[in-house]
């Protein structure tokens, strides 16, 4: 009688066989393909995320000026200037992050 495999080396020489498929195997179009779209889709997340940036400092910048202008309070004033300094620091911010990202993804897919 045959001794059957623990569950665990199964597990292990499952992995070992997928992993040197991975290796041998060839690159076709549907790769290339595959890793372009890649790209693209991590492009699209960095704007998605550049435009939450600008949302919250606009938000930001927009709450800083209501107070600024509606309120009689000095405390409020002084809080309305830094919401609005704050709103300014976000964009700025944003902006920087999606530039740094966009050249990191572009140098990525040049060499890749």
């Amino acid at each position: 009688m045959k001794k059957s495999a623990t569950i665990g080396e199964d597990a292990v020489s499952e992995k070992s066989e997928r992993d040197e498929l991975k290796q041998n195997a060839p690159c076709n179009g549907d790769t290339v393909v595959r890793d372009n779209l890649a790209v693209i889709r991590t492009a699209l997340a960095n704007e998605r995320t550049l435009l939450a940036y600008l949302r919250t400092g606009l938000a930001l910048g927009a709450a800083g000026t209501v107070f600024v202008k509606f309120m009689d309070s000095a405390t409020l004033v002084a809080c309305g200037w830094g919401l609005m300094t704050l709103g300014g620091a976000v964009l700025l911010f944003g902006g920087i992050r999606f530039r740094k990202t966009m050249n990191t993804i572009e140098r990525a897919s040049r060499l890749g």
